[in-house]
């Protein structure tokens, strides 16, 4: 039936279930019902501590529903085929059909800073990443409420942890070792044996909520920073991979302030589309949407007329890098970590320092815009940047619609300025 429907196979089906959104319900739920039939009666002497934990555990939780619940930021898709007519015309005047402005796929036209998601198949205004953990994409309307679960349960499981700990040291009996051969649990730790002993449920749960912390900690720091900076965690991996916040070298950055000076800085030709639409990334090969899809490997060079090339590296080392990628891949791709380890991905956080970024206006004011300000910009009408620049643009069209009247931008021509 698959063969005869042309099914094509999802990329990763796992990604998009909801089986890891079911992982952190289920472990939301035995959590709270540990606190609630054991911590919160076993330790009388710190009411603070359990209601400081009651309100992170309630806004987790209502973060994590509004996280899945909320449309991400999807881009509108056109009404009828004269619509699309329309947007091809617009954007062939303009000299801009191309991957980045105009998507196949939903048959409509990009704004800055969107990408298509293969998982949810729709195209989202102010991509960061599809989260398999809230099973939705993470854009500019939800952003807030991920990056809020994400901060409420590293604040819940550290209090959890040290309820767990106040619980066990008042209410576990006192540890009289046993003679026994060999090293136990106990030899290691006399607290955690006591826990193991007194309360095994209470121990696992403990336990398992603690190991979140490994990933929820590197997630949580990650995108604090990139809110400081005005960046998404897509931009921060393409200027990495390609030297530009919007995908490929040229594509996306052609129109938004400080691109021109970037290319002339660097002695890059710049054309009418920027860089060379057909310029591979530095290190990979790019798909249709511009993403790198496979990166290219180690260095060969040849020996003899023949020009025979190889590389270097002994079988064991590729045995074991093969090994690691296998199992670092799926899960760094599970923890939303996958677009920082692809390529040069990673160099996007120590070049995003200095390059310059058009989207930000300061630490203080690009924190109280994304905290207090969510939707003052509505994302999925943001097709260009005028010459005078984003922070002038953004100040008039504040100006002349008002904060929250309506949530989008009109724009505004340079004659105006």
């Amino acid at each position: 039936m698959r063969l005869l429907l042309s099914h094509r196979a999802e990329d990763n089906p796992i990604s998009s279930s909801p089986h890891f959104a079911a992982i952190i319900t289920a472990s939301l739920v035995w959590v709270f019902y540990a606190w609630a039939t054991r911590l919160l009666r076993g330790t009388p002497g710190h009411a603070f501590t359990n209601l400081a934990f009651l309100v992170c555990a309630l806004l987790c939780s209502a973060s994590f529903y509004k996280a899945i619940r909320t449309d991400p930021g999807f881009v509108p898709k056109p009404s009828g085929g004269s619509d699309v007519k329309m947007m091809l015309e617009d954007l062939v005047d303009a000299g801009r059909l191309n991957g980045t402005n105009f998507c196949i796929s939903c048959m409509t036209k990009k704004p800055l800073r969107s990408k298509h998601c293969r998982v949810c198949k729709r195209c989202t205004a102010r991509y960061d990443h599809h989260c398999p953990w809230i099973w939705n994409c993470v854009g500019f309307r939800n952003h807030r409420y991920f990056l809020s679960f994400v901060l409420f349960l590293i604040a819940g499981i550290i209090l959890f942890d040290r309820l767990t700990i106040d619980y066990v040291l008042e209410n576990a009996p006192a540890y009289s070792p046993s003679p026994s051969p060999g090293l136990t649990v106990c030899d290691l730790s006399e607290t955690l044996c006591r826990a193991g002993s007194y309360d095994a449920f209470l121990s696992a749960v403990a336990f398992w909520a603690t190991l979140q912390l490994t990933w929820t900690l590197i997630l949580g720091v990650s995108q604090l920073w990139q809110v400081s900076r005005q960046m998404t965690t897509l931009e921060v991996s393409n200027l990495g991979r390609y030297g530009y916040m919007g995908g490929r070298g040229g594509q996306s950055l052609r129109d938004q302030s400080g691109a021109m000076r970037q290319a002339a800085a660097v002695g890059a030709g710049v054309g009418p589309m920027g860089a060379s639409e057909n310029a591979p990334p530095e290190s990979g090969i790019a798909g249709p949407d511009g993403n790198l899809i496979a990166a290219r490997g180690p260095a060969k060079h040849s020996h003899g007329p023949h020009g025979h090339a190889h590389s270097h590296g002994s079988f064991p080392v590729r045995c074991c890098g093969a090994l690691w990628k296998g199992i670092s891949g799926p899960m760094m791709q599970v923890l939303g970590l996958d677009r920082f380890t692809k390529g040069k991905a990673l160099g996007g956080m120590r070049k995003a320092g200095r390059d310059q970024n058009p989207f930000d206006m300061g630490i203080i004011q690009n924190c109280s815009d994304f905290w207090l300000h969510p939707n003052d910009i509505d994302y999925t009408q943001v097709y260009e940047i005028p010459a005078e620049g984003w922070k002038s643009y953004r100040r008039r069209a504040k100006m002349s619609t008002g904060v929250g009247a309506k949530g989008a931008y009109e724009p505004v021509s340079g004659e105006e300025v």
